[in-house]
């Protein structure tokens, strides 16, 4: 049973290894994928349309924040890089 946990904890952390969470974001905002590039581009990261495999919002209690998936683990690293710019 344990290991059985443990390979279920691994296979989620590498489905998540290319995704980020942007909360706080409005829902007045329009499009996700859009606020997705406008973020990128205030830190100075370079994203492309391409660069982002699938971005949506995520129902929660409190807060709808945007969960974006890239293509390349390099585009979440970067922003999670310059995000305390």
């Amino acid at each position: 049973m344990k290991k059985l946990y443990d390979d279920m904890d691994a296979l989620e952390q590498h489905s998540t290894k290319n995704s980020i969470e942007l909360v706080g974001i409005p829902e007045s905002a329009a499009g996700n994928e859009e606020v997705v590039l406008k973020v990128a581009a205030a830190i100075y990261v370079p994203v492309k349309a391409e660069d982002i495999d699938i971005c949506h919002r995520v129902k929660r209690k409190n807060s709808n924040p945007i969960i974006a998936r890239f293509i390349c683990h390099n585009v979440k690293k970067s922003l999670s890089k310059n995000r305390v710019q």
